[in-house]
């Protein structure tokens, strides 16, 4: 069976300290769908929150190139962190 499914991009935002114990609770969506011909990207966003107060403690991009499965056209759902999307300038 051929891998059809590749991790490509990764992005967290740490937007408190971890906490050392208790519960997080993460929920994840879809924010963008990108059609490439013969395959697609998509990005899922995902938001960890403490379950006792709600304080966001983390926020994730997770980019994935999903061979196999383009053709439906552009459909981009929402907008992307500017920080997740900005180009580096590599070290020297």
């Amino acid at each position: 069976m051929q891998a059809m499914l590749l991790h490509g991009e990764q992005y967290l935002e740490m937007r408190a300290p971890l906490p050392t114990s208790g519960k997080l609770l993460t929920t994840a969506r879809v924010i963008d769908m990108q059609d490439k011909g013969k395959a697609a990207v998509i990005v899922i966003q995902t938001t960890s929150t403490c379950a006792e107060t709600g304080q966001v403690i983390a926020e994730n991009e997770i980019t994935s190139f999903m061979r196999g499965a383009g053709g439906f056209g552009e459909r981009p759902l929402a907008s992307r962190k500017p920080a997740a999307t900005a180009q580096n300038t590599p070290p020297k």
